[in-house]
């Protein structure tokens, strides 16, 4: 069984079972007060979930309220992926729809948590350009590209922990 063939709920089933859609008969916006008034901060997380079939050249996206990814093209500019947003697990608040790109040999998929684009000092949409706006060599190791992304992002001590995951697609 492929990627494509499992669905979302399955996939992010070990994060919660926060899959789960709001109840028809319930007013969307009341539901939506009630759960989150009972929530405590401590039990909901984030996360993006990428999915990579090489042998399809693609990468199926899906976001629980995550930063969206990156891929960075080796013959192109940087590519910010607009994953359809869904919400943050442990929620309960609604559903999450899957994204599926073409990515060619070569393409770095970058993640990151939201310290490496959040910054008092700068709206995150400026962030999220200066991510994607970045000159960067991409033919060596991925930690030199992890390197270099951090030396022009990340400067002096962060208000927030900044994680930051690459890899890049091979051909097959």
């Amino acid at each position: 069984m492929g990627f494509d063939q499992l669905p979302l709920k399955v996939l992010f089933s070990g994060a919660e079972d926060a899959l789960l859609s709001m109840p028809a008969d319930a007013p969307a916006e009341a539901e939506a007060d009630h759960r989150l008034a009972s929530i405590g901060l401590d039990r909901v997380a984030t996360c993006l979930l990428a999915l990579v079939d090489p042998g399809q050249g693609t990468c199926t996206f899906a976001g629980a309220g995550h930063p969206p990814p990156v891929l960075l093209h080796p013959d192109a500019p940087a590519e910010l992926v607009h994953v359809p947003t869904g919400p943050p697990l442990g929620t309960d608040l609604g559903g999450y729809e899957a994204l599926t790109l073409p990515v060619r040999p070569g393409t770095v998929l970058l993640m990151y948590t939201d310290g490496l684009i959040e910054d008092r000092r700068r709206d995150i949409d400026s962030s999220l350009r200066r991510l994607t706006h970045l000159s960067l060599d991409l033919d060596g190791p991925l930690e030199s590209v992890v390197d270099a992304l951090l030396a022009r992002l990340v400067h002096g001590t962060t208000e927030d922990d900044v994680t930051l995951l690459a890899t890049r697609l091979r051909a097959p």
